[in-house]
């Protein structure tokens, strides 16, 4: 599978998404919005104009995938929190269908995110910063000649991937319809009724191979029970999602051995012993300027929850840019700073962890990986496709431009409630043991 080179770093936090609410933001981001408004509209003209030309010819019908061994490209080498979220849809397709193998098309920056997936059969990885690494990429694809590409983008069509499709020479294109590349595709897929989340919305390709994401979904909704329902104010919402297709990652012993010394660092600054703590994990870095909570009013956070739990641990995480920030955070808050320079390392931290704050990136969707309740804060209304997955936890949205504006107390409200019923739980545990 492939990795990265030894010694690089890669952002560990990286962005999953675009920001959806430009028009609101200051002045200074104008001309790129601008930029990438008419970046899509040349897109969206050239999509339907390529999957005209490229129409493919013979049946539309989904192939007989019990009858033998079939090979399939799903297509997902955006972000790194996409990538995530896609673990669940492939170990579903892989399910419902063992004669499948399913290969990925990864980024340099998310293929990590796969490594030791067993439901994924191999890695093939394209670099944007390499040009070539494409038309490699492009020439092993067509060598392996596999039986169906899968397009894997849900709200919008993407010209790379409608190209990809139709470069493969795969006989089956699947992708969900009425997206603006119909044409392209051989099986085309219905929306899922009422589905918001993002992962609920892809279940709608599973249909492709045989699941029914409506029968599903409705089956296992009724029996959800939401949590996080200590309200955290008039902008936060309840973690989102059906919790049927879970994403899962998939650490090596040595690699939750580390995330476990990190802990063990941070368990020496509370004067409880581990059985009767919680661990709070808190990201203090995003993508983008925006999603980019204040300094003080991290530190104010830590030392409220600090004076009403005072036996919870607590990590820092964050880029290896910000290391003075977490620095100056953890030190203010009566925290330690973990120092992660790879994806991993911070996916170990929060498999270990009890609750997981942040503001609007990947890690969201490691901690729905890993069962981990966690509160999450959004720019705009993204929180109810991108929030937490079946989780506990709340989702805390501004109308404002950025996270600046966005006040401590409903945070904390939400982070008491967590760590409250998770301390609650751990202390139960230890009584019934």
């Amino acid at each position: 599978m492939p990795e990265k080179e030894a010694g690089t770093t890669i952002d560990p936090f990286g962005h999953d998404r675009q920001v959806t609410n430009r028009r609101k933001l200051p002045h200074r981001y104008g001309w790129r919005a601008s930029l990438r408004a008419f970046e899509r509209r040349l897109k969206n003209l050239l999509i339907p104009t390529l999957g005209t030309l490229m129409r493919p010819r013979g049946s539309r019908e989904p192939p007989n995938w019990s009858a033998g061994p079939h090979r399939v490209l799903y297509l997902r080498y955006d972000r790194i929190g996409d990538m995530v979220l896609a673990t669940g849809i492939i170990k579903a397709i892989v399910s419902a269908q063992p004669t499948v193998k399913v290969d990925v098309l990864a980024s340099a920056a998310n293929a990590a995110v796969l490594r030791g997936n067993p439901y994924v059969h191999a890695v093939v990885t394209v670099d944007k910063k390499r040009p070539w690494s494409y038309l490699t990429a492009l020439l092993r694809i067509r060598r392996t000649r596999y039986d169906a590409v899968v397009d894997a983008m849900v709200l919008t069509p993407s010209l790379t991937s409608t190209l990809l499709m139709w470069a493969s020479s795969a006989r089956h294109r699947i992708g969900i319809a009425e997206r603006g590349n119909d044409s392209a595709l051989t099986i085309r897929v219905n929306r899922v009724p009422d589905a918001v989340h993002w992962i609920d919305r892809s279940a709608a390709l599973l249909a492709a191979f045989g699941v029914d994401p409506h029968r599903s979904s409705a089956e296992v909704r009724g029996t959800l029970v939401m949590s996080g329902t200590h309200p955290a104010g008039r902008s936060s919402k309840q973690a989102t999602g059906w919790g049927i297709w879970r994403p899962e990652l998939f650490l090596t012993a040595s690699e939750l051995r580390q995330g476990e010394a990190y802990w063990h660092s941070a368990d020496g600054l509370a004067p409880y012993p581990r059985g009767a703590r919680c661990r709070l994990v808190v990201n203090v870095s995003a993508s983008s300027r925006e999603r980019y909570w204040p300094q003080e009013h991290f530190i104010t956070t830590l030392i409220r929850i600090r004076m009403c739990f005072p036996d919870v641990s607590i990590l820092v995480i964050g880029t290896p840019d910000d290391a003075a920030r977490m620095a100056q955070i953890a030190g203010s808050g009566g925290a330690l700073a973990a120092y992660t320079p790879h994806y991993r390392q911070m996916m170990a931290i929060v498999a270990r962890s009890d609750v997981v704050f942040t503001a609007d990136t990947s890690v969201t969707h490691v901690a729905s990986a890993f069962w981990k309740p966690s509160v999450v804060m959004f720019v705009g209304e993204g929180g109810a496709c991108w929030g937490p997955y079946g989780t506990a936890g709340q989702v805390i949205s501004t109308d404002a431009p950025s996270l600046e504006s966005t006040d401590v107390d409903p945070v904390i409200r939400a982070l008491e409630s967590l760590l409250a019923a998770e301390r609650f739980a751990i202390t139960d545990s230890i009584h019934l043991a």
